[in-house]
C-alpha cells in the first residue's frame, strides 16, 4: 500500500500535542507534506520539528501539493469553510470535533464531502 500525502492545518493550540505526534507515529502510513497555520511562526515551528512544507494560506497549500487526507485542527468556527474547500478540492478529511458549530454548517459540510 502506497503512503497517504497528508496536510495539517491549524497548527496552533493542541494540534501539535495530539494530531502531529499521531501522524509522525504513522510513517508507514502517511507522508506529512504540509503543516498549514495562519501564523507562519507557527507553522514554521512544527515545520522544523516534524519536516514537511509550511504554508500559511489553504488555497496556496491545495494549489502546490497532491493531498490524499488533510487534517483539520482549527477552531471549530473556521472547520466549515475550510472542510468544504477541501472537499472540492476533492480530498478526505478529518476533522477535530466540533465538525461545525451549527446544524446548517455541518449539513453544507457533509453535501461537500
Amino acid at each position: 500500500m502506497s503512503k497517504l500525502n497528508i496536510a495539517w492545518v491549524g497548527a496552533g493550540r493542541y494540534g501539535g500535542s495530539a494530531h502531529l505526534p499521531v501522524i509522525a507515529k504513522l510513517k508507514d502510513v502517511y507522508n506529512l507534506v504540509a503543516i498549514c497555520d495562519m501564523e507562519k511562526e507557527v507553522a514554521n515551528r512544527y515545520v522544523k520539528q516534524y519536516g514537511a512544507n509550511p504554508y500559511t494560506n489553504v488555497g496556496n497549500l491545495v494549489a502546490r501539493e497532491k493531498l490524499d487526507v488533510v487534517d483539520i485542527t482549527v477552531p471549530g468556527s473556521a472547520h466549515h469553510p475550510i472542510a468544504c474547500f477541501m472537499a472540492d478540492a476533492g480530498g478526505n478529511i478529518i476533522c477535530e470535533t466540533p465538525i461545525a458549530v451549527t446544524l446548517p454548517m455541518t449539513n453544507l459540510m457533509i453535501e461537500a464531502a
